[in-house]
């Protein structure tokens, strides 16, 4: 099988690189070395492992092999080996993503644009509808909170209704090891982190959690060519999460969470020689109700809301709020599961005038969704048929559909197949801001994916071939500008065709893992590329126990880029990052990092400059 598929992808690159004329023979390093090990180099692994179940693909918790959709987990034992500082830092180490981690970050996830990702944190919606064209805002979220990511790679319009068009992120804060923790950090750039928690039981039906994380940063000059006050540009964070969940009876189960953050920080002049200030707050809650009537029946009520304040010296003031209800119901059946759903989703944009706004914005959006969705397995075979319906009150209803199948071949490869339409909606800036259009419609997506599989102890291979077609693209342009020369419109197409390779082996004690993607984002309009996409990224990591410790190392490369509309070129690159960690005592954790150990100057938004190298030392406790 490792054969196989690494002689497909040699040819594949081969083909690539005789057609564009430059070696790309580098990207191949990681999986030549991976795929050409012997299965049964790694020692059988008897140890009893947990079954992983998820709660992304469906909305309701389900065991992770019945899953049809590409969905990732990465749980807190890998955070913290990936040893990032950031969400987006851990998300670009997985296969099928990209990201830009300076500026404003951003994630891609199958080529997808960065807003065409739906967020959540512990089940509440984060949409923001301000001028950044609803990015997920990502950053404010602290990664040391974090227990669990779990991601869906491609469209889930069927089930999220809009932006959910190359993948959804759920982020959980929940499901650490229960009693006091408590760690501290220091780092490069003056950085100095510490937080404390603690979690537990009061009485036989009431859990409780609650965490404090702050960090603070010198920071690093962002934009050296400018004359800056200061040539540092410091930050510092702080965030909290919270939890309650009250076990009403052996059928209903009453939750509620609590996530805020808060961010306030130096960067680049916005004018000037002055040091811009900008600060932001995000405050996420839900409170929600699981009943399980039966083995057969299941419902899940929920509410939340979400609040993202932004303030900075542009001046540039918004709040950006969200409301949802949502009401969904499994029935089991001889033959398959039969989901359906209801949601009612409120957003609400006010932003002051700015130099980029000649008038003060305050609209508020509500859409109605309603899903349905079969599920079922048949022998070796196992598929899905999903269906949703929104309703908005600016451009009126869109309906989304999915339907995938797997087919176990052999109790070790399984392959799948996919075909679903998403769209995302306009933001509420840009159909009622000065450069907006309330005539804006939503942003439409088909795609296909083929994915096939192999896993056997601790051996996995697993290749995906996409493509996605979007229409109604938002750009910006002037040929219809009721206002100056830049306005939003509904005038480009693109497509997107790629190649996701990864795998994991263990020889020995050691664990290497590693990936190869294949991309090409263009727009259709102008055939240049979309930005900050690279056609070809690779990772390898390799992580090993050594006289205690536990050591690794993580290879990133990155091809060349484009950004300013596809016309302006990015270099390629190649980042090495070096973890180590090691218990010093019960309860007791020493952990360190190193992230581009080699102190490489490299692209990174085209704007903005990157890091160079950047250590940090932490230690971690935790009650036993």
């Amino acid at each position: 099988m490792g054969a196989i598929c690494s002689g497909f992808l040699m040819n594949f690159f081969i083909s690539r690189t005789s057609r564009r004329g430059r070696s790309v023979s580098v990207f191949l390093i990681p999986f030549v070395l991976i795929l050409s090990i012997p299965h049964g180099a790694a020692a059988e692994q008897t140890t009893n492992v947990l079954p992983v179940t998820v709660v992304t693909a469906s909305r309701y918790e389900q065991p992770i092999e019945s899953v049809v959709s590409d969905v990732i987990v990465i749980d807190r034992s890998e955070i913290e080996r990936y040893g990032a500082a950031t969400i987006d830092e851990v998300l670009s180490h997985l296969p099928g993503i990209q990201s830009v981690g300076v500026g404003a970050p951003q994630i891609f996830i199958r080529g997808a644009n960065a807003n065409m990702t739906a967020v959540y944190i512990d089940g509440v919606r984060i949409h923001p509808q301000d001028k950044n064209s609803g990015n997920p805002e990502l950053s404010l979220v602290n990664l040391a909170q974090v227990e669990r990511i779990e991601i869906i790679r491609g469209p889930a319009s069927d089930v999220y209704g809009a932006k959910a068009v190359g993948g959804v992120i759920q982020i959980f804060t929940d499901g650490g090891a229960r009693g006091k923790w408590a760690n501290v950090g220091l780092g490069s750039e003056g950085l100095r982190t510490g937080g404390f928690g603690l979690s537990g039981d009061m009485g036989e039906q009431l859990q409780y959690r609650f965490g404090l994380r702050q960090a603070i940063s010198d920071g690093y000059d962002q934009l050296p060519s400018t004359d800056n006050v200061t040539s540092n540009m410091p930050w510092r964070d702080m965030a909290l999460n919270a939890g309650l969940n009250y076990q009403l009876s052996a059928v209903h189960t009453l939750k509620y969470v609590l996530n805020a953050s808060e961010r306030d920080a130096e960067s680049a002049p916005d004018s000037g020689t002055s040091n811009s200030r900008k600060w932001s707050g995000l405050v996420a809650s839900g409170l929600s109700w699981d009943a399980t009537w039966s083995d057969q029946w299941a419902t899940q009520v929920g509410v939340n809301t979400s609040r993202l304040d932004y303030t900075s010296t542009l001046p540039d003031t918004y709040v950006t709020s969200g409301h949802g209800l949502t009401i969904s119901a499994q029935k089991k059946f001889e033959l398959g599961l039969l989901s359906l759903g209801l949601e009612r989703k409120l957003d609400r944009l006010d932003a002051a005038s700015d130099i980029y706004n000649s008038v003060a914005i305050a609209q508020t959006r509500s859409q109605n969704g309603s899903s349905l969705a079969w599920a079922s397995q048949v022998r070796n075979l196992s598929f899905k048929l999903g269906t949703r319906y929104d309703d908005d009150e600016k451009f009126g209803g869109q309906s989304s559909s999915n339907i995938a199948a797997s087919v176990q071949i052999t109790p070790h490869v399984d392959i799948s197949v996919g075909l679903a339409t998403a769209f995302r909606a306009p933001s509420i800036e840009q159909t009622t801001g000065s450069y907006g259009a309330s005539t804006l419609s939503p942003e439409e997506s088909i795609s296909k994916d083929i994915k096939l599989a192999y896993e056997s102890g601790s051996d996995a291979i697993q290749m995906v071939v996409f493509r996605s077609d979007y229409t109604s693209m938002i750009s910006t342009s002037g040929t219809s500008c009721s206002y100056g020369s830049f306005c939003y419109e509904n005038i480009s197409s693109a497509k997107v065709e790629g190649l996701t390779f990864s795998g994991k082996t263990m020889v020995g004690v050691a664990s290497i893992s590693g990936s190869v993607d294949a991309l090409r984002a263009r727009n259709n309009e102008t055939n240049l590329p979309l930005n900050y996409r690279a056609d070809e990224t690779a990772t390898l990591e390799i992580s090993a126990p050594l006289a205690g410790w536990q050591l690794g190392g993580q290879w990133r490369a990155v091809g060349e880029r484009y950004y300013y509309s596809g016309a302006a070129r990015l270099r390629g690159y190649g980042l090495l990052n070096m973890y180590a960690s090691r218990a010093i005592a019960p309860g007791w954790t020493l952990q360190t990092r190193v992230n581009n150990a080699h102190d490489r100057e490299y692209d990174g938004d085209g704007y903005y400059a990157t890091p160079g190298r950047v250590w940090f030392v932490g230690l971690k406790w935790q009650e036993r």
